[in-house]
């Protein structure tokens, strides 16, 4: 297992301890930048990539990529929110970051278009992703320049909703009295949290299972096309969320 800095991706080169003579496949986590993901395919090594770069649906990415499935589940997430009450929804979360949180912003949204709810951008927290999300005090404070608090925040994962949660408690808000909270991911976080996260479970384990033999199919016939596979997700439902 290998990790690749900022200078390595920039640069376009392979981690110094790989030796490409002894290297029959990879497998890309969490691998964005789609200049390194043609450089990865250049060199001719066969590739399966973990979720890949923002909106990778509409070009033709030159590897194949397996994802958790992201829109059904956001979608039932967000509607069950609605059905409890909320009028106002704001969504926490870089959605250019990457594919899987440009797919949850997109199922979040077409919900909210169906109930008639119209976005509200001032409620959202949309910066660029970075160490920034990590910082509680950052969080807060793009909290309280919100015009208003909405109903409820719907987040790209569980980290930034249990960072919501912790701020809106050092504010005094209650969670989900005042404002309900929703993250992706069923991280060991959402489970362990005071009034436990509602988020959606990804099989993680299966997935690794099918990207391996995804890869292994590849290494064996190089020719067949390339292909993007979903593995469904599961929403769960916690004390972060009100119920009907």
């Amino acid at each position: 297992m290998y990790g690749l800095s900022e200078e390595e991706i920039g640069s376009l080169q392979l981690p110094q301890n790989i030796a490409l003579d002894n290297t029959v496949g990879v497998l890309g986590i969490e691998m964005f930048d789609r200049a390194y993901i043609q450089y990865l395919h250049d060199l001719g090594i066969p590739a399966i990539l973990a979720d890949s770069y923002y909106d990778v649906q509409k070009t033709l990415i030159p590897c194949d990529v397996i994802s958790m499935e992201n829109y059904a589940s956001i979608r039932a997430i967000t509607q069950q929110i609605i059905d409890a009450g909320a009028k106002t929804l704001g969504f926490v979360g870089d959605i250019h970051h990457c594919n899987s949180f440009y797919e949850r912003w997109v199922g979040f949204c077409s919900v909210l278009s169906k109930a008639g709810i119209e976005i509200d951008k001032q409620v959202c927290i949309q910066e660029k992703d970075g160490e920034q999300y990590s910082d509680l005090s950052w969080t807060e404070a793009q909290l309280r320049k919100m015009p208003y608090l909405p109903d409820a925040f719907v987040c790209a994962n569980d980290f930034h909703a249990v960072r919501v949660m912790l701020a809106l408690k050092k504010m005094g808000i209650s969670v989900p009295d005042d404002v309900m909270i929703a993250g992706f991911g069923d991280s060991a976080e959402a489970s362990l949290i005071d009034t436990g996260l509602t988020t959606a479970e990804i099989p993680s384990n299966d997935m690794g299972i099918i990207a391996a033999n995804m890869l292994l199919a590849r290494i064996g016939n190089r020719e067949r096309p390339y292909g993007l596979t979903y593995i469904q997700t599961k929403p769960i439902f916690r004390g972060s969320t009100k119920s009907k």
